[in-house]
This record gives structure tokens, sequence and C-alpha cells, in this order.
């Protein structure tokens, strides 16, 4: 979601043509290698989730930095909103100061999404973990690879579709984020269930079918000595 929104916020402030040489937009977003210390900041949440577990560290003796825990959703909106940074209706702000911005917003948002997991997991809190634990989630959660192929063609959809100029604001970007979101929630349903469940099902039992012959082969063998 919050990516979602970021995409939005940047997509909706100018027309496509300004991004297509835009090298902010170009070097922060579309380059791969800006996702690396994303990438990192994920896989060292995966050692440290092991290595805790491992030694089963009891996540009660950092109860009291539960209150600092929960700044981070805050955080998280905050740091979606300071997009406007690079993309403002007025006189564009020093370079200095968009270059810091670029430079640290993505290691940023990743640390605070891996703070965030680290703590549901090890269960610190019960406020953001009830909430999200939800049974409610586990339709979205499906959808989220559908969503992830739809939002952007909508994105795209909606920039051709303007012809005359907008008057941006923070609650246009986001009734405009809500209704893009709703929309790809409603047209990942029939791409989910046509596409990707049936198609899940039929690799799943593929590879069930080669697990069991694999295991029959292993157990032929066995009784052949």
């Amino acid at each position: 979601m919050v990516y979602c929104c970021r995409y939005a916020n940047i997509y909706i402030c100018e027309l496509a043509k300004v991004y297509a040489t835009d090298p902010t937009f170009n070097e922060t977003y579309r380059m791969g290698h800006a996702n690396m210390s994303s990438y990192l900041i994920g896989m060292s949440l995966g050692y440290f989730i092991y290595e805790w577990q491992k030694k089963k560290i009891d996540s009660r003796q950092y109860s009291k930095l539960r209150f600092l825990y929960w700044l981070v959703i805050p955080m998280l909106v905050a740091l979606v909103l300071s997009g406007a940074v690079f993309y403002r209706d007025g006189p564009r702000y020093p370079r200095y100061i968009r270059a810091i911005c670029a430079a640290f917003i993505k290691t940023v948002s990743g640390g605070l999404i891996a703070i965030l997991l680290g703590g549901l997991v090890m269960k610190l809190e019960n406020v953001y973990r009830k909430v999200l634990e939800w049974d409610i989630w586990v339709i979205p959660s499906r959808l989220t690879y559908s969503i992830y192929l739809v939002h952007y063609p909508f994105l795209i959809v909606y920039m051709n579709m303007q012809n005359s100029l907008v008057h941006m604001s923070y609650l246009h970007m986001i009734a405009t984020s809500a209704v893009i979101t709703i929309t790809s929630f409603i047209f990942a349903i029939p791409l989910y269930l046509l596409v990707e469940a049936p198609f899940s099902s039929i690799l799943n039992t593929v590879q069930l079918k080669k697990t069991v012959i694999k295991q029959n082969d292993s157990d032929g063998r066995k009784k052949t000595k």
C-alpha cells in the first residue's frame, strides 16, 4: 500500500512525458539497483528473526519500546507525503535537499517496514498485531500479486484520461489512490480466480506428483538393496 500511494503521488502530479526524462524518477524509482538497500534489509530481517527464534528470545523484555514502535505507521505516512520534496506545486527545493531525500528514502522506508514486520513476528505489542491478524486480510493477501499486475495499467489509463490541468492537493491524491486501489482489487478478483489460482493448483499438483515419484523411486532402491 505504501508503494502504491507513492506511485500515485508521483504519476498523478504531472504528465507522463515529464517523467520519461526526469532523472529523479528514473534513478530513484525505476532503476533496479535503487532497491538494493531494501533487499538487504529484508534478508537481514529474515536472518535476525531466525536467530531470535532459535535462541528463544523473550520479546516481553522489550515491551517498554512499544510506544516507539507505535510511531512506525505515522512515520510511514509522513514518508509517503515526503514525495512533495521532488514534485510540488511551486519552486523546487534546493538540489542538496532533493539529493539527500533521494539517497535515503528507499533505505528509510525499507527499515521502517522491517521494524514493523519484526515487531509483528516477535509479538512486541498487541495493537498493530491484532489488527493485521484479522482473518479479513486473508483475501487481500491472496490478491496481492494480481493487484500488483493491474494497478500500474490503471495509473497509466488515469493519466491518459486527463485532458485538463488538475489542482493537486493531499486530499485529491488520497482520493485518487483510494479509487485506484479499489478498482485494482475489483479487477484482481477475476484475474486471481481465472488465471492465478488454476495455474497455482496445476503447478502444485505437478510438484506433488514429482515428489511422490521421487519417494517411490527411493523406496524401491532401498528395498532392492
